[in-house]
């Protein structure tokens, strides 16, 4: 056993490549959720974005069944409470089997759940009252990479490259390769 007291580094140089690359935690690659074509491309490369902005105006046969998903539940759901309210009315006059009444309720809480279920994937979705999908911004940056040109079509099972990538070129890393010697 030995003891040598540390000293600091005399000037040794090592040189290793390295490059700079995104900030992942300021990154996102937009992929889409849903298949469809595109109709027009909001913004360009190199421009800012805000979160929530419209990349791309996309038409999708998908998004259009979510939508009329959303409206038939939302139509079962208020047949559902009005079918439960003419429940509980017979119910208080002593004309309906409890029977009856138990479905009727569990009807009603069953197709407000569709309903909320429905309302929440088309809210998680995006897309305008028109019937087309807007693909957004989810964060705030620079739009550094495009990759998608209008009339293309897609499928969200598509392996490949993402159709936008957004950061913020303010914040850079910087990546060494250093093999195990060097380290």
């Amino acid at each position: 056993l030995k003891l040598v007291s540390v000293e600091s580094d005399r000037g040794g140089v090592l040189r290793l490549p390295g490059r700079l690359v995104w900030n992942e935690e300021k990154t996102v690659r937009v992929f889409p959720q849903l298949a469809g074509r595109v109709l027009r491309i909001a913004t360009e490369v190199g421009a800012a974005v805000k979160v929530g902005q419209p990349l791309a105006v996309l038409s999708s046969p998908d998004y259009g069944q979510a939508q009329a998903d959303a409206r038939k539940a939302q139509a079962d759901a208020r047949v559902a409470a009005q079918a439960l309210e003419r429940n509980r009315e017979l119910r208080q006059a002593g004309v309906i089997a409890e029977k009856d009444w138990q479905q009727a309720e569990a009807a009603a809480v069953a197709a407000k759940a569709e309903a909320e279920r429905a309302t929440t994937r088309l809210a998680g979705l995006g897309g305008d009252g028109d019937g087309s999908y807007v693909l957004r911004s989810p964060l705030p940056g620079i739009v550094v990479e495009r990759n998608l040109n209008p009339g293309m079509e897609f499928r969200p099972d598509q392996s490949g490259q993402p159709l936008f990538v957004i950061t913020d070129p303010a914040s850079l890393w910087i990546q060494i390769d250093a093999g195990e010697a060097d380290l």
